[in-house]
């Protein structure tokens, strides 16, 4: 979605994991759930969501990403 923004994004062996702000409840909810049906990830973790952060309106979130053994080789 528009509204996700990425403050980092770390790649780590088959791991990627990524840091940012969506705008919305929903926005983040939509982004999740197109990476969960993406083909080229294994599975997705979200470590953390916090909301009013202290850098100004959203949601602030950090997840990691597994990568499938295919798109690792791409």
């Amino acid at each position: 979605p528009l509204e996700v923004t990425f403050s980092s994004i770390e790649l780590t062996g088959t791991d990627m994991k990524l840091a940012g702000r969506a705008g919305s409840e929903a926005g983040l909810r939509t982004f999740l759930n197109k990476l969960k049906q993406e083909k080229l990830f294994a599975g997705v973790s979200v470590s953390q969501i916090t909301s009013n952060g202290e850098t100004g309106p959203g949601i602030e979130f950090k997840l990691t990403v597994r990568l499938t053994e295919t798109s690792h080789a791409l």
